[in-house]
């Protein structure tokens, strides 16, 4: 009754390992297969990233808006030249020219508040970058993980068809000199059937994340990455201690800081602009019967442009970039504790998996496999302690998994770019 209420399941998965498996060796064919350890990985992905390089281009701009920030205004120079013509017999004809320069001159609190503002616009795009180089090491992690959990996953895929096809083998044997059943034969094909699906999908989930950690590192032209070693075990602060700390390491928590910084020096900027547009200049001429020098200030007056609406305007920057500063705090404050939680889950259960459960599955699969051979019980029992056993194995795969991905995502909050 249990074989028939299988059968259409194991169906299914027998095509698809038909379908699966030309495609997944046609996808190995495809593109080279290089490996890599992860600190070979992080590095490449350092080198060529377009988003680390697109990072890096916007702090280039920003250093460069400090430098223009810092220029004097250039003088200009003007000059005229003309023929005079008397209309009065008392003056004289004749040529006349003159040249004239005037130099701008900067307020220096408006000087002082633009160099201050792009001090704080470079601070911006320092921790922004720095930012980006964080969270491109946990996708490379991340990737580097998943493809580490594929390889185990097939590894444990590959040991469940090789030991179904020994206890297929020695289940032949006993029905071909008749000491056994013919359902347990059959029984034991479609287990191994049904794990023989499961290598397939394995594989296909392998190709996959080989694919996304060559994607993550950046490497041109397609192509996979193997993960060159296990995921090296990670040393994560304590929850206090981060928890504390989090406002000075989290680059992004800092981005938002330096980005309330620039806005309140913005804000000192546009006030002091009020008065802003001071000059001097001089001017020197040549008539037949005249010489002239001129000298000219020019000070500006706020009557009808007291620039309200620029000071409006970098008022409300300077409280949206609060209110952001605030709910990114709150948010990855929020998430900080989330992650601890899971991952301490997640430690508990590798823990009773590796010291408990896994052990206590072997030892039933090898118990049912004596008295199997002895004959006191039957096949169904030897198949149900190798599907605890794969079970709990596949359990400790995701564990360990999760386990490491919310240590990344710990890593990445506090900053972490190695």
């Amino acid at each position: 009754m249990a074989a028939r209420a299988r059968g259409p399941m194991v169906g299914r998965r027998w095509v698809a390992t038909l379908v699966w498996a030309p495609l997944v060796a046609t996808l190995a064919w495809a593109g080279q297969v290089d490996a890599i350890t992860l600190e070979e990985a992080l590095s490449r992905a350092r080198e060529q990233s377009p988003e680390l390089a697109a990072a890096r281009a916007e702090l280039e701009r920003a250093q460069a808006a400090r430098r223009t920030a810092r220029q004097y205004p250039n003088p200009s120079v003007n000059g005229w030249g003309g023929q005079l013509r008397a209309r009065r017999d008392d003056v004289n004809e004749g040529a006349t020219y003159g040249v004239g320069v005037q130099q701008p001159l900067e307020s220096p609190r408006v000087r002082g508040a633009r160099a201050r503002a792009s001090d704080a616009a470079l601070a911006v795009a320092e921790a922004g970058a720095r930012a980006a180089e964080t969270e491109l090491a946990a996708r490379v992690k991340r990737a580097f993980s998943d493809a580490v959990r594929a390889a185990e996953l097939r590894a444990v895929a590959e040991e469940q068809v090789g030991l179904l096809e020994r206890v297929r083998e020695g289940i032949r044997r006993k029905v071909d000199v008749g000491e056994g059943p013919g359902l347990d034969l059959a029984r034991a094909e479609t287990e191994l059937l049904q794990a023989r699906a499961d290598l397939a999908q394995a594989e296909m989930i392998g190709t996959e994340a080989r694919l996304g950690l060559a994607r993550a590192v950046g490497t041109p032209g397609g192509g996979e990455l193997d993960p060159d070693g296990a995921f090296p075990p990670l040393a994560l602060p304590e929850q206090e201690e981060l928890r504390a700390s989090l406002a000075e390491s989290n680059p992004r928590i800092e981005e938002a800081r330096r980005g309330l910084g620039e806005a309140r020096e913005r804000l000192d900027l546009q006030r002091h602009k009020r008065f802003d547009g001071f000059g001097v200049g001089a001017e020197w001429s040549r008539e037949p019967d005249d010489e002239r020098l001129l000298l000219a200030l020019r000070v500006p007056l706020p009557a009808w442009n007291r620039r309200r609406g620029q000071i409006g305007e970098a008022s409300a920057r300077v409280k949206k970039a609060q209110a952001e500063l605030a709910m990114r705090e709150l948010s990855l404050l929020r998430e900080l504790d989330t992650l601890y939680s899971r991952h301490r889950v997640a430690q508990q259960q590798v823990s009773l998996i590796e010291t408990g459960m896994l052990q206590e599955a072997r030892r039933a699969l090898r118990g049912a496999d004596v008295a199997y051979r002895s004959g006191e019980r039957g096949i169904l029992e030897v198949l149900d302690a190798q599907r605890t056993l794969r079970a709990i194995r596949l359990d400790l795969l995701t564990a360990r998994s999760e386990m490491e991905r919310t240590g990344i995502e710990i890593e990445r909050l506090a900053g972490v770019t190695r």
